[in-house]
């Protein structure tokens, strides 16, 4: 039958779709959804099925009502029990648009109308409505073994369950209460909504059986994590064996046999032993430690001291690997001197020795014990705002925690020496922490431990940290680290500007030598433009004066005479006027009589000029004549026209004498004339008009060679040109120095 009903609910579920309150009204033509009607049908709905809002309508008992004020009931039709939260009825009500829902006592009969929702554990009903019906019984609880209650199918059901009550912790604000209790073996939490009502004297230690609805505690992924039962109040507990009338009558048990083998003994009930107090927090726990054996106690009434004898009635927690006491009684019986803290190091801590190989029983363990070791501070964190402090410590590569409790007065000064790098001695109570690292071998492994400070004086700094402390370290290598990139930024950055400065640089220096190369080719070739027409046309020009001053002195003696001389200047100004148009176009040329031979060419060239007295030069050479370039001979020709005309012109010299000296490495063309002379050091320049001397010394630095000037007054001029003989031979290029092998046409 619930499985048809269960298939009938799935089906409706599926063809509802995402349900709204009350129902989605069905389209026109469409089934109307099912409305589930018990407990079992919306239980069985899958979490995503539950999730979409079905439709409910509810009849049943209230088993169970919060005390926080309409907060949630759980319903009992008959046959299970569901939870039925009533949160969205008191939003609504809280924002006046619904009445007050009713306050429903356990036994009251009521109507629930609203929709599913997967709940945090189990589905759930979210009530929309709430109608009172009546009163009827409540039905019988479950007794189930504590495996079927630990599946978690039970869960909203009324149990029962029996255990030992180890703790019953007092109300909170809402007057609930929780008794912890041992349920074969299984911690179990019984929340009693009047918790006010409770005995907890009668009920501790005590066997109960308890009343109440299965509410397992779940976790963040909807897990079950442990049992706990959901009560009304004292009605529900019922004691089957009271406790003792004095805890103290319990069996006594050395603090070194908790928990060990024994024919008689009386699990989850209290036992009685005792030591000497080695840590205290009061009304919250404390060490004892008697012989080699230390062991917590948790008590939320004792308050106990470091040095008291103390005996105590405690349960046995059986949470915690290594045995502890839970709910402890405590009586002071004396004082006595702690046990001296034994001098270890981290890894005496986590590696003690075995009895055998099996390494399952250790000889001895620091768990609840005084220990000493040096370590070094790692850091330092403030636990709250009543001085309680935690430092975390270095020892052996083991990081551990030592803590110190609130409360405490800190000595002037110490907290400054707690920094990172400090070599301290901790002496405190050592907390092991532990894992199962093989199940199967059932062997325990130490994972780490903590210190449980008394005082700051178990905080000695033995030594300062070094000044260079890994942090500070760091930081200078973080601030290397960026200077060096700033260093590189920068470097890169100036290198660039670097390039772009000297991209520029050597744009305005090759602007700038472009210029200057131009402004000195434009001078040397108007120096060279004004010897040719000094050295050519000059003695063109000089020529036809010559004719018209002979023709104007002639002018008497007949008109044909004349004519002659009037003739030979017509012929002389015609050559005046090509020799300038070649020089303006840099091409000029001179004529050779078609020879080679240098020699000739000035023999030729002397005979060639009219005005110049017959035979007034004699050409000789010395030396094994070589070949010389065009531009060589074309230079010193109109080197040799210049310095002929000057003899004539202005030393009135009556013969000239040219040499031309052919020597191994050198060529030499001497011109000597017997003329009246002159004074070197005072003769007349350019800026008088006179330029002979200076084309002359401008030709040679064309040429590359040298020009020596030598003269007295009364004993004529000797002229020297001297060439070296590959310049002579090879023809210059065509550039400021050598504009002359474009003048010669070559």
């Amino acid at each position: 039958m619930r499985i048809l009903i269960a298939a009938m609910a799935l089906w409706a579920a599926a063809r509802v779709g995402v349900a709204q309150e009350g129902g989605v009204p069905p389209a026109s033509g469409s089934v109307e959804p099912a409305v589930l009607t018990s407990a079992s049908e919306i239980r069985s709905l899958p979490s995503e099925t539950a999730g979409l809002g079905g439709a409910v309508e509810l009849r049943g008992v209230v088993t169970w009502r919060s005390a926080r004020r309409n907060h949630a009931i759980i319903v009992h039709d008959g046959e299970m029990a569901i939870w039925v939260t009533l949160l969205a009825m008191s939003s609504q009500w809280e924002k006046g648009l619904a009445p007050e829902p009713p306050v429903c006592e356990p036994g009251t009969l009521v109507r629930v109308r609203g929709k599913t929702n997967p709940g945090g554990y189990a589905p759930v009903v979210v009530a929309r409505e709430l109608e009172v019906l009546g009163t009827s019984p409540l039905p019988e609880p479950l007794r189930l073994p504590v495996e079927e209650l630990l599946s978690g199918s039970m869960d909203a059901q009324p149990v029962e369950v029996e255990g030992v009550v180890q703790e019953v912790t007092v109300p909170d604000d809402a007057g609930i209460a929780s008794a912890m209790m041992v349920v074969a073996g299984h911690v179990c939490r019984v929340d009693v909504e009047r918790g006010t009502e409770l005995d907890r004297e009668t009920l501790i230690d005590a066997r109960v059986r308890v009343r109440g609805a299965l509410t397992p505690l779940f976790n963040l992924r909807s897990q079950l994590t442990a049992l706990k039962l959901s009560s009304t109040g004292r009605d529900d507990f019922q004691v089957v064996r009271p406790a003792p009338a004095d805890p103290f009558q319990s069996p006594r048990v050395p603090l070194g046999n908790l928990r060990k083998f024994s024919p008689a003994s009386n699990p989850y009930h209290r036992v009685v032993t005792g030591g000497v107090v080695t840590f205290s927090m009061p009304k919250e726990f404390f060490f004892l430690q008697d012989g080699a054996t230390g062991v917590r106690v948790s008590s939320l009434e004792a308050e106990v001291a470091v040095g008291d004898v103390v005996t105590v009635a405690a349960f046995v927690d059986t949470t915690r690997t290594l045995a502890a006491l839970n709910g402890a009684v405590v009586e002071k019986t004396g004082r006595a001197e702690v046990p001296a803290p034994e001098t270890m190091d981290a890894t005496g801590i986590l590696q003690p020795q075995f009895r055998d190989s099996s390494r399952r029983v250790a000889l001895v363990d620091y768990d609840g014990r005084l220990v000493s070791l040096v370590s070094h501070v790692k850091r330092v964190e403030p636990l709250d705002d009543q001085g309680g402090l935690g430092v975390v410590a270095e020892s052996d590569g083991q990081v551990f925690a030592a803590v110190l409790p609130s409360g405490v007065a800190m000595p002037a000064g110490l907290r400054e020496k707690l920094v990172p790098g400090a070599e301290v001695r901790f002496t405190g109570l050592c907390d092991l922490t532990f894992v199962e690292e093989t199940p199967k071998l059932d062997l325990i492994g130490i994972t780490g431990f903590r210190l449980w400070l008394r005082s700051p004086q178990d905080m000695a700094v033995l030594r300062s940290p070094p000044w260079w402390t890994a942090g500070r370290l760091q930081a200078v290598l973080v601030t290397v680290g960026l200077v060096l990139a700033l260093a590189m930024a920068s470097n890169i950055a100036l290198r660039r500007l670097l390039r772009r400065r000297t991209r520029r640089l050597e744009e305005v220096m090759r602007l700038h030598r472009d210029s200057e190369l131009e402004f000195h080719a434009a001078r040397e070739e108007r120096q060279r433009l004004a010897a040719d027409m000094h050295d050519g046309l000059q003695q063109l020009l000089v020529s036809a004066a010559y004719r018209m001053e002979a023709a104007a002195a002639r002018m008497g003696e007949g008109p044909a005479a004349a004519k002659d001389q009037l003739t030979a200047a017509h012929g002389a100004l015609t050559r005046a006027q090509s020799g300038l148009r070649e020089c303006l176009w840099g091409l000029k040329q001179v004529e050779d009589a078609g020879e080679d031979d240098f020699a000739a060419l000035l023999r030729h060239a002397a005979v060639t000029v009219e005005h110049w007295p017959k035979d007034l030069v004699m050409v000789e050479v010395e030396g094994e004549p070589f070949s010389l370039s065009r531009q060589v001979m074309g230079s010193l020709l109109l080197l040799m026209q210049e310095a002929v005309g000057n003899a004539c012109k202005h030393g009135k010299a009556s013969a000239v004498k040219v040499t031309l000296h052919y020597f191994p490495d050198r060529f030499e063309m001497a011109i000597r004339d017997n003329g009246r002379g002159f004074d070197p050091e005072h003769v007349p320049g350019t800026r008088q008009g006179h330029h002979g001397l200076e084309s002359m010394r401008l030709r040679m630095k064309w040429l590359g060679g040298h020009l020596k000037v030598t003269s007295h007054p009364g004993n004529g001029t000797l002229i020297v040109c001297q060439v070296a003989r590959t310049a002579a031979e090879a023809l210059l290029p065509a550039t400021g120095k050598g504009g002359q092998g474009e003048a010669m046409g070559t």
